[in-house]
């Protein structure tokens, strides 16, 4: 037993430790092709032709501030060179200056100009081109309380006679004493002012798909915790709002030119807020399919992503869902679709992630892999639904039958202890008619024993079965019974005795001992459903239209025939009674 309960727990661990490994490597890897695969200091060149939007290259930076740095033809050659990496950070703080030469070719457009992006680049900056001052962001100053923190973002346009075919120089004056977590980035667009507009709004509106992505699926998550209260479509829940959150914090950088102070508290978190979300993930998995050691995997992966997250850096906390690919590896045992699906899902979803931070892949790519992602995951949530709600409908099934077997032991006596004594009076009466009483008896015991274990049999046999009661039924009361049928399918099939329950209902409630009766039942049929009609006469139903339907108690009789078709036909059956031209009628509605 022991050995049991170790295994999957162990087995979870090495499996962590292996795609840990991998994910390491792969990480490596990655931050080695940023750095080392490209060209990283080749001179910058641009086609006037062109439409693209280009990070500027081939930068050289120096500490220091004077204003000669600014100009085309001073000789940065002793210079550092800034390696060309997406992300790279500047994490040193007073003023430094960024040269970069720019070469230009072909013919400008002549209905648009240049312009230079900054994002996220700094604290405080001043632009040049060729010398000249174009435009500042904020105050820079050598003087930590005179520095004037500028804003996240800015377009600066260049004048078209700045832009002609040839060597041109941008030089930035950037000054950094402000302590904060903002990101630290230097990064630089160029490109038509238009083409820079583009991509802006391409990559906000995919920032609005992305967020109504995780809006609905938020939505849809937290419907099925309010309808069913299981933990774990909660997690999924939170996990997409976070989503949503940290689509808004990207969204904010694109509409809103905060201050770099304020846009700091969004930064700090974003940074808790996406820890938050790898560990809710994970959380989500270990509930949703009944990891054993909760509590144990709770803590880990919650460790394993802080963990990931302060030695890889945020751009590859992604990889803390490899906690999330073990667990579900695990679960394939007792869930395999459900499980295969959210791993699938899930490697989308942290690859498409890893990839677009480290800039292999476009947004677009990472709006499609969310969508894949989330695809999989509610795919596999309404796959364990159904199995649950099939498990579900089979405990109502047996529990059905259970009422049935419960049922058919109350009824089988009650019928005999009623023959019995009739039996009894016709001895001492006519002992000619009672062995004719026994030999029928005896028939249709015989009858019954053979049908009535047996989930269905042919309507033909259902009225052989009636039409044998009322002969026997006949004998006892002294009186005559009729059933008449009309438009009966005989190729159709019925749950045993349901007829033969309800007439001989009839036969106790609505006649006086020694009074004739008729019987009718009428069979409709149409593509959609099949009804069947039984209708009855006798004396004592006079005393029955007295009362309301509710007021009229549902025998155990009524209660044997609904437990039947339920059992035969769940959730496609209705049974109504009542009066209609003064005989008694019970309908039958059976939906195909």
């Amino acid at each position: 037993m022991s050995e049991k309960v170790k295994s999957p727990q162990a087995t979870i661990i090495v499996l962590f430790l292996l795609q840990l490994s991998i994910g390491v490597s792969l990480s490596y890897s990655i931050s080695n092709s940023a750095t080392t695969d490209q060209e990283p200091y080749e001179a910058f060149s641009f086609d006037l032709h062109s439409n693209e939007v280009k990070n500027v290259r081939g930068w050289r930076y120096h500490f220091g501030d004077h204003p000669e740095w600014a100009q085309l033809n001073y000789n940065d050659s002793l210079w550092m060179k800034l390696p060309y990496s997406p992300g790279v950070q500047d994490k040193t703080d007073g003023i430094r200056w960024y040269r970069a030469p720019i070469f230009l070719f072909g013919e400008q457009d002549d209905y648009d100009v240049l312009a230079l992006y900054f994002r996220l680049l700094g604290i405080s900056y001043e632009v040049y081109w060729d010398g000249e001052l174009l435009d500042h962001n904020g105050h820079v100053s050598q003087d930590p309380s005179q520095e004037i923190p500028g804003g996240i973002r800015k377009i600066v346009k260049l004048k078209r006679e700045f832009t002609t075919p040839g060597r041109h120089l941008l030089a930035i004056r950037l000054s950094r004493h402000f302590k904060g977590q903002t990101y630290r980035i230097f990064s630089t667009q160029f490109g038509y002012f238009s083409g820079i507009q583009s991509n802006i709004h391409t990559h906000s509106n995919l920032l609005y798909w992305e967020g109504g992505l995780f809006l609905l699926a938020s939505l849809f998550t937290l419907a099925l915790y309010l309808g069913s209260h299981k933990r774990s479509y909660l997690l999924f829940a939170v996990f997409c709002f976070l989503n949503l959150c940290y689509t808004a914090y990207g969204i904010l950088q694109y509409e809103i030119d905060m201050n770099t102070q304020s846009f700091d508290i969004l930064l700090l978190l974003f940074h808790i807020g996406k820890v938050l979300l790898y560990s809710t993930l994970n959380i989500f998995f270990i509930l949703h399919f009944d990891i054993p050691y909760k509590h144990v995997h709770v803590c880990s992966s919650i460790i394993v992503t802080l963990v990931i997250r302060f030695v890889l850096g945020s751009n590859l906390i992604a990889l803390s869902t490899l906690y999330s690919l073990a667990l579900l590896l695990y679960a394939t045992r007792y869930y395999p679709s459900e499980s295969i699906l959210s791993m699938l899902g899930v490697s989308i979803f942290s690859f498409s992630d890893i990839a677009f931070l480290q800039n292999i892949f476009p947004g677009t790519y990472l709006v499609a892999g969310e969508l894949l992602f989330l695809f999989c995951i509610i795919f596999a949530i309404s796959k364990k639904i159904r199995k649950q709600d099939q498990l579900h409908e089979e405990a109502i099934m047996k529990t059905a039958r259970m009422e049935t077997e419960l049922l058919k032991r109350h009824i089988q006596p009650h019928f005999i202890m009623n023959t019995l004594l009739s039996i009894v009076s016709w001895l001492s009466e006519n002992p000619k008619k009672a062995a004719l009483l026994i030999h029928s008896l005896a028939n249709e015991f015989r009858v019954i024993h053979e049908i009535s274990s047996k989930k269905e049999i042919p309507l033909q046999r259902e009225i052989a079965l009636c039409e044998s009661h009322l002969r026997l039924m006949g004998f006892r009361k002294d009186a005559t019974y009729t059933l008449t049928t009309r438009n009966l399918c005989q190729e159709e099939a019925v749950p045993p005795m349901i007829f033969h329950t309800l007439i001989e209902n009839a036969l106790t409630h609505a006649y006086e001992p020694g009074e004739n009766g008729s019987f009718t039942l009428i069979c409709e049929k149409n593509k959609k459903k099949i009804q069947y009609t039984l209708q009855n006469d006798g004396s004592r139903l006079k005393k029955l239209k007295e009362k309301s339907a509710e007021q009229i108690d549902e025998g155990m009789g009524m209660k044997y025939v609904r437990a039947r078709l339920q059992e035969s036909y769940p959730h496609k059956c209705q049974i109504r009674y009542g009066f209609k031209d003064g005989n008694w009628e019970v309908i039958i509605v059976i939906s195909k």
